[in-house]
């Protein structure tokens, strides 16, 4: 978020990524002052990095009965008023993280960074020209040394056709132990390992204690992608195991999320006399050719199906609501071909308190296949006129509430 020098005003927008956090941005004499409120009430304060240096702010995060936690200058205090976690230091500068251990002695990470060129070489044009990236001097973290003196460390790609440079792709992660987790990416395509269409990684092998995971990412075409994980060989069997997913991309274009449409186990190698168990993930009322129809956000309903090799079915249908929140489930029982009737409807109702909140629940019923019945949990907010507040005096790091607070006082099953 950047403001110019002279904007005035405030904004206001709920994200779409799924987190749905409303964000609060208000200009004022070229400094921006921003905060964002959960679904649960809380609210935070981040740091404005495109604030002119010396008016980033500090960050905070006050729950709605009032207790906060904070940072200033890299330091965090708890909701008791303790010192919980020092952050001093940034690159080229080793970074240190520090806190009090349980033996009441000082505990530090260290990460210390290391200088490199980091250059791409992707040679993607079409259908996306993206463009190359060739910078010197950018510190990369060169290891994590931890309060025993051991270590994390990291090495990077190499860049194709340009010795001594990298891509910025982590190559190894060296453990405390002694183990080694390796990466190689696939340079098959022609463009060193990613998808001109989007930027991302096509593919790569994971080493860990000598067993290699394969991860193979394809275009099938239109918005449908799909991902085949391989597996070390399974030593019971002699051979390794296979992960089919596909997904879709999310068609509204207002984020970068994928939605899997469909997940194949095999045992052994990708055929039909292999098959496991196949899942079947259809959107947004969509029942028919789930693969290949594209899904748009937000998500209203998913039917998820899960089938056998012998044909037996069973099918979960998830109600989502503007919020983001669960609204209803139904679980139906195992048929052939399809789905059997259904065996129990869950119904969440949420509590209209005001003050931010939309997540909690006023009333849970379940129902049977006949529609009946068979449970119900109802929930009461802040009745402090029943259940009166106790005043407290000298609390650390607390400010006045106003508003709805979202403690349940009564819970009736």
């Amino acid at each position: 978020m950047r403001a110019s020098d002279r904007r005035t005003g405030t904004t206001t927008a709920t994200t779409s990524d799924g987190t749905y956090l409303t964000i609060h941005l208000a200009y004022w004499g070229g400094y921006a002052n921003a905060y964002l409120t959960t679904r649960s009430g809380a609210t935070l304060y981040p740091p404005v990095a495109s604030n002119p240096s010396g008016q980033q702010g500090s960050f905070s995060a006050t729950d709605a009965n009032g207790n906060q936690i904070y940072a200033v200058n890299g330091v965090y205090t708890d909701t008791l008023g303790q010192q919980a976690l020092t952050v001093l230091g940034a690159a080229p500068s080793p970074t240190t993280l520090s806190y009090t251990a349980p033996s009441g002695g000082i505990a530090t990470y260290t990460v210390n960074y290391k200088p490199y060129t980091v250059q791409t070489n992707f040679q993607c044009y079409t259908p996306v020209h993206i463009q190359e990236y060739n910078q010197s001097n950018i510190y990369l973290v060169d290891n994590i040394t931890l309060p025993d003196s051991t270590k994390y460390s990291f090495t990077y790609e190499a860049t194709p056709g340009y010795s001594g440079d990298v891509t910025g792709r982590l190559a190894s992660v060296q453990l405390p132990t002694g183990g080694i987790i390796a990466y190689t990416y696939n340079y098959a395509d022609g463009h060193n390992g990613i998808v001109c269409g989007d930027g991302s990684t096509d593919g790569l092998v994971r080493t860990l204690n000598g067993g290699l995971w394969n991860y193979t990412r394809t275009l099938v075409s239109g918005s449908e992608w799909q991902t085949t994980a391989t597996t070390p060989v399974d030593p019971q069997t002699g051979s390794a195991n296979n992960t089919v997913i596909n997904f879709q991309k999310d068609s509204s274009n207002s984020t970068a999320s994928f939605y899997e449409t469909q997940r194949q186990t095999y045992q052994g190698a990708v055929s039909p006399s292999n098959l496991l168990q196949t899942t079947v993930s259809c959107y947004n009322g969509n029942l028919s050719s789930c693969l290949t129809t594209p899904v748009s956000s937000p998500i209203a309903q998913v039917n998820a199906t899960l089938q056998f090799p012998n044909n037996q079915q069973t099918q979960t249908v998830t109600f989502y609501n503007s919020s983001g929140l669960v609204s209803e489930v139904q679980n139906y029982a195992y048929g052939s071909p399809a789905p059997g009737g259904m065996l129990q409807d869950s119904k969440i109702t949420y509590a209209n308190l005001g003050n931010g909140f939309v997540d909690p629940p006023l009333n849970v019923s379940v129902y049977d296949g006949s529609t009946h019945l068979v449970s119900e949990t109802t929930y009461a907010y802040d009745e402090y006129s029943t259940y009166p507040l106790q005043t407290t005096t000298g609390t650390p790091n607390h400010v006045a509430p106003s508003g709805a607070r979202g403690n349940a006082t009564t819970i009736t099953h």
